[in-house]
């Protein structure tokens, strides 16, 4: 491991059920609020959000400065970005250098979506899991306490019963799929 490696404050977040965001959302996913005690107890955010390229669908990971901490109004940072693969190790990675103020948003490291569900499925989602990290390093000092974090998150699903019936269940033959269309009954809730 090199000296700057034992030096950063590193965050792992785990994001658990992530697939059916993946598959279908457009929004933005925030980890719960971390607190970066070496780097002058600053708060921050790893975000994952979505955005459109050509045509193509991008999964973008980014660094956010939490709105109010008790930092200095701007910190100089060196940091990485990464994708973990399934053995921890990064799978795709992007390292800037960046002064965070209140609220800044970093570079964004962009995966292809049809990469991670389906192309390298297995690397990037072992058992249904996404894991990203973020390693932080101050611009103006190579010697400092480092620190780690860890972040579970679980996206969230919805049990919806049916109480209906199906039109000749009986007379279906055992191979056969039959596809129900569902409409929700709560806006909240896409089915």
């Amino acid at each position: 491991m090199s000296g700057k490696s034992k030096n950063a404050f590193e965050v792992i977040w785990r994001i658990e059920n992530i697939k059916s965001w993946l598959q279908a959302r457009d929004d933005t996913l925030y980890s719960p609020q971390f607190l970066a005690e070496p780097l002058t107890n600053t708060h921050w955010k790893l975000r994952l959000s979505t955005n459109w390229h050509l045509e193509e669908k991008y999964i973008s990971l980014t660094l956010q400065r939490d709105v109010e901490d008790d930092g200095p109004e701007l910190i100089p940072l060196n940091y990485e970005l990464s994708f973990l693969a399934h053995d921890g190790s990064p799978f795709k990675s992007k390292s800037c250098a960046m002064k965070f103020g209140s609220k800044t948003v970093s570079h964004e490291l962009n995966v292809k979506q049809v990469e991670i569900l389906e192309e390298k499925k297995e690397d990037y989602l072992p058992e249904g899991v996404l894991t990203v990290r973020c390693k932080l390093y101050k611009a103006w000092s190579t010697v400092w306490k480092g620190g780690e974090c860890f972040i579970r998150s679980a996206v969230g699903t919805k049990c919806i019963t049916l109480k209906s019936s199906i039109d000749n269940f009986r007379s279906l033959d055992v191979p056969t799929n039959l596809i129900l269309k569902f409409m929700s009954p709560s806006t909240e809730i896409t089915v």
